[in-house]
């Protein structure tokens, strides 16, 4: 049984965790609009809910969900990428992927090198052990995926992915063109 499924008639609408304080504010200040609350909240509910899960499924795998991101870009990227473009894709500080980078170089997942063409660039490669382990992690994110949001209607969960690309792009902006490779 599906939960959320679409039906012909209004499903009848249940409170969540929202409800109770976005009524309160609504008590206390009558005036007062709250979509931006209800929607910031909600999201922020949502994605503390799909990440505490698919964390715990990952754990037997022992990669964090942030080396996962990583690996999973390079692996998207051919292999290697220099380490602005992974600074973007984890919307990460400088200091912060160097760290980062720093753990999955001592565990055997990445090298990183000097751009021979632009020696002022770090670019970072998955090693062979990286990719076997990244196949294996996203394999297990894929399920874990899957069995959060399997009791999900699906023509909701594509409503939902759509609304929120609509969202992103409109907070963040449209995704930018990598830049191409002069060599």
């Amino acid at each position: 049984m599906r939960l959320l499924s679409m039906g012909s008639a209004m499903p009848e609408r249940k409170p969540d965790r929202v409800d109770p304080i976005l009524e309160y504010l609504r008590e206390r200040e009558p005036g007062r609009d709250l979509l931006a609350k209800a929607v910031a909240m909600r999201l922020r509910r949502a994605s503390h809910y799909v990440d505490t899960r698919i964390r715990r499924h990952l754990t037997p795998t022992g990669m964090d969900l942030w080396e996962l991101e990583l690996l999973a870009t390079l692996l998207r990227e051919g292999g290697s990428a220099p380490v602005a473009l992974l600074q973007d894709a984890a919307q990460l500080t400088a200091g912060a992927i160097t760290n980062r980078i720093t753990r999955l170089e001592r565990d055997s997942h990445v090298t990183r090198a000097i751009d021979p063409a632009d020696r002022r660039q770090i670019i970072v490669t998955l090693t062979e052990d990286g990719r076997r382990h990244t196949a294996e992690v996203i394999d297990a994110n894929d399920h874990a995926q899957r069995s959060i949001l399997d009791r999900i209607d699906p023509e909701i969960l594509r409503r939902l992915a759509d609304d929120l690309r609509t969202f992103l792009i409109a907070v963040e902006g449209p995704r930018r063109a990598a830049p191409r490779d002069p060599r």
